[in-house]
């Protein structure tokens, strides 16, 4: 027969045991839970090529939702889910900007850099006329649509095409380079 002394070390020792147990195994399980949740808020801060805020620059992430920069370039989006973040913005006077971000942290802020059109129409034009047309192409594809349908936008496009196209393609591209440049200095053709 057991004697009680035997008896209590016996349960402390399975007691410890189940303890250490789950506090090596558990942590490892796949149906523990975050810390604080399986959400969190998202902050962000956007700045341009200049380091300057860009306020007004609107984003949005997956499932429609959306927010605007504040005076300061920060925005915020309340319980957000962990997970893989399809996060999209766009503004007037800054290039549009698409990217698949990993909210993993309830602490993580999203710093964006985005060049402002103006940076932009530098960076092409430089681009261009060292005949790298394929990055030029890079920023003139994420001008804003209104910028995009506008005849400057329309002539450094077609520059860029002629620039990538064959020889016998060029001669109608530069066609279109003659209109749209006699369009933006104000030229009629009599």
């Amino acid at each position: 027969m057991m004697n009680r002394a035997t008896a209590i070390q016996e349960r402390g020792l399975a007691l410890l045991t189940a303890l250490c147990l789950g506090v090596l195994v558990l942590p490892g399980c796949s149906s523990v839970r975050r810390e604080h949740g399986s959400q969190a808020i998202l902050r962000g801060m956007i700045y341009d090529y200049e380091n300057r805020p860009v306020s007004g620059y609107a984003i949005g992430i997956h499932g429609g939702r959306k927010t605007a920069t504040d005076i300061s370039g920060r925005f915020s989006f309340p319980s957000v889910s962990f997970g893989k973040l399809e996060i999209n913005g766009s503004g007037p006077s800054h290039l549009t900007e698409s990217l698949v971000w990993n909210f993993d942290d309830r602490m993580q802020i999203l710093y964006l850099r985005i060049p402002s059109v103006q940076w932009a129409w530098k960076e092409a034009d430089e681009l261009l006329g060292r005949e790298k047309p394929a990055e030029a192409k890079q920023y003139l594809d994420r001008f804003p649509l209104d910028v995009r349908e506008g005849a400057v936008w329309k002539l450094y496009e077609a520059i860029a095409r002629y620039q990538l196209a064959s020889a016998d393609m060029r001669p109608s591209i530069l066609e279109e380079i003659d209109r749209y440049n006699q369009e933006v200095l104000g030229v009629t053709k009599k």
